[in-house]
């Protein structure tokens, strides 16, 4: 595999009370709880844990490298705010790959006949997830992403166990739909994109040979890996774009705003980051998250801002 060019270290700092036991909550997912205690104990020993992070290749979004450990990344919400909300922001971009996305097509394409719908969702948000009539806001919510990247209102019905006719499905779900296999068509043949989409296909396709080469070992009869078989879904190219912006900002972010201001962060969450409060003394959350904002809006176009 090949190795990856963009790495990061962070020192993170999870509630040393909340450390003793938290791996023991019957919240905290079976699958886990081994890693949980990893982190822990080292948090308890040290009194903060280093984390390395890394993208799988040369280009994407950050990994954390040590899979023994369960860092403040890939943890859950519940744990995530239990281990860092008393003594930690969270700072991310708004509806981020949709943004994202606006952002490229907008920069791109000027007229906005083809991607009205995206715009339209991004506006209309909460009015359109009030049309399903479904209590569980978050599930409506998990949807967007599901159809952003080609996949199917079934899908998302079993992922999150909805059961077809217990809510009101929109035709603007449909409309979003259809309109997003253009804009992801659009893009991927932009000729802009083209480094992007190779730099991944040829990621993607040496973790399959790998996969491959792997599950012949010891077999007689070896099958030679089929190069022409290999083929990836387009909402793979287009989460790799956006996932290569995504990262490019939060850099940017990091490099520019909060170097300046002498504020580390702690860790690193995909579409944002966390510092800690106490390193927030000479500037409040609310003007920092101005600065940022004021910082990231012209070159992105308005699209992109950030939250608490």
């Amino acid at each position: 595999m090949e190795n990856a060019t963009y790495r990061k270290r962070l020192r993170e700092y999870p509630n040393l009370e909340y450390c003793e036991n938290i791996y023991r909550h019957p919240a905290v997912k079976e699958e886990h709880i081994v890693r949980l205690k990893r982190y822990c104990d080292e948090a308890l020993k040290n009194g903060y844990v280093d984390v390395d992070y890394s993208t799988n290749y040369d280009g994407g979004r950050y990994y954390t490298t040590n899979t023994k450990q369960l860092a403040c990344c890939p943890m859950s919400k519940s744990v995530r705010a239990t281990l860092f909300g008393e003594t930690e922001y969270d700072v991310d971009i708004v509806n981020c790959h949709f943004g994202i996305l606006l952002f490229l097509l907008e920069r791109e394409y000027h007229d906005g006949g083809f991607y009205d719908k995206l715009y339209e969702y991004i506006n209309n948000r909460e009015r359109i997830i009030e049309e399903f009539n479904y209590k569980d806001k978050s599930k409506i919510k998990s949807l967007f992403p599901v159809l952003l990247y080609g996949g199917s209102v079934k899908a998302w019905e079993i992922e999150e166990d909805i059961v077809e006719g217990s809510y009101t499905l929109p035709p603007f779900v449909n409309e979003f739909k259809e309109q997003m296999k253009i804009i992801t068509s659009v893009l991927l043949n932009n000729p802009i994109f083209k480094p992007i989409k190779q730099k991944y296909y040829k990621y993607k396709l040496a973790e399959a040979k790998e996969k491959h080469d792997a599950a012949q070992q010891g077999k007689k009869k070896k099958t030679p890996f089929d190069y022409e078989k290999f083929n990836l879904h387009d909402g793979k190219y287009l989460s790799a774009i956006l996932h290569e912006y995504e990262r490019i900002i939060i850099d940017d972010v990091i490099e520019n705003v909060l170097r300046e201001c002498g504020i580390p962060i702690t860790a690193y969450c995909y579409d944002g980051f966390q510092i800690r409060k106490s390193d927030c003394d000479e500037i409040t959350i609310e003007d920092l998250i101005d600065k940022i904002n004021d910082y990231i809006c012209v070159p992105y176009y308005g699209r992109i801002y950030f939250a608490n």
